[in-house]
């Protein structure tokens, strides 16, 4: 599995990246977990030099009637601001940030590591999830 989630990583930029086994079945690897995540937070995380491609998680994901496809998640990397042009990775989609909002309130740019709600245009909708 280690191998498999490495190479996925790797073709999505992130080769290297520190991989931490957990099991919540049994447990093992949560205090590891927890104490990188620790080690991470005391340092303040990693930062990405200008010019570096921002990093969205999305936790939903839904069309608003008239609006497009909203995206609420949490930036956890650059900035992103009002007409940017997005890549959805890792299919590759184009898009295009029409509108932002943090907290219900509408913004011109958000910066990582806040909440944050954005409304895309130029996707195509469809019934499938995106690979």
């Amino acid at each position: 599995v280690e191998a498999e989630v490495g190479a996925l990583l790797a073709a999505n930029g992130f080769a290297g990246a520190r991989l931490l086994p957990v099991s919540a079945a049994t447990g093992a690897g949560i205090a590891a977990l927890k104490a990188q995540r620790a080690a991470v937070a005391a340092t303040g995380g990693a930062r990405v030099p200008d010019g570096a491609f921002a990093r969205y998680v999305v936790d939903r994901a839904f069309s608003a009637a008239g609006s497009g496809t909203v995206l609420r998640g949490t930036v956890i990397a650059g900035t992103i601001a009002r007409g940017d042009a997005l890549v959805i990775s890792p299919a590759g989609i184009p898009a295009r940030v029409r509108r932002l909002q943090i907290h219900g309130q509408a913004v011109a740019l958000y910066q990582e590591r806040g909440k944050a709600a954005s409304t895309l245009t130029g996707l195509l909708t469809t019934t499938s999830a995106v690979p």
